[in-house]
């Protein structure tokens, strides 16, 4: 399962967790405290495990800097009416340059039987530009949907368009339930970039 939801860097930051947290889990796996999982990665995508089904129910912006963006935008919705196939589009003005060091924190919550949503014990913090820098298929694919390229990304329009979140199997260790991971983008810890949370439900 991947957590997510963006060099919205912050929205690569989105598509990073929900497409490549499992890069970082096979890397990472002698301990699930340093896996996300995005989402991100953050964010959650669809997949099956046996007889289990992780299913996204929606991604968005809960704060940005608006010194650096401008009417950040996202929407994720089915690929058609017979899948639980997510399609992502999103679009933002970057202000200011970015530089090659841009820092993705992420931690994932679960809802309790009180409704309210609280810390489950896995969380990542990790540059992403190396991993942007990488050629692999998931960073091929984000390519061809996208404007966005390598650190560093300079002000301008950006864009995300028609991305199929791919269906991906979750880890077994996490239980069923409803969960939320909530992505955080910055420069230093001090110049926060955006903040962006994705809910999914494991069936």
């Amino acid at each position: 399962m991947d957590f997510g939801g963006i060099v919205f860097v912050p929205l690569f930051v989105l598509v990073f967790v929900v497409s490549f947290s499992f890069k970082f889990y096979k890397k990472l796996k002698m301990t699930i405290f340093a896996f996300i999982s995005s989402i991100v990665f953050a964010v959650l995508i669809g997949g099956v495990m046996m007889d289990r089904k992780v299913v996204q129910e929606k991604m968005e912006v809960v704060w940005y800097n608006d010194e650096y963006y401008q009417d950040p935008k996202m929407v994720i919705f089915n690929y058609n009416d017979t899948t639980d196939v997510k399609v992502l589009n999103a679009s933002f003005t970057l202000k200011k340059d970015l530089p090659n060091v841009v820092m993705m924190h992420v931690q994932v919550y679960k809802k309790s039987s009180n409704n309210q949503y609280h810390v489950f014990p896995l969380n990542m913090t990790a540059d992403i530009c190396p991993y942007l820098a990488k050629e692999t298929p998931d960073t091929q694919k984000f390519s061809e949907h996208s404007n966005m390229r390598k650190c560093p990304f300079r002000k301008g329009f950006y864009h995300v368009s028609n991305m199929v979140l791919e269906q991906r199997k979750p880890p077994p260790y996490l239980p069923s339930g409803s969960f939320m991971a909530e992505s955080t983008t910055y420069i230093d810890k001090s110049n926060n970039l955006l903040v962006t949370r994705s809910y999914a439900n494991i069936k």
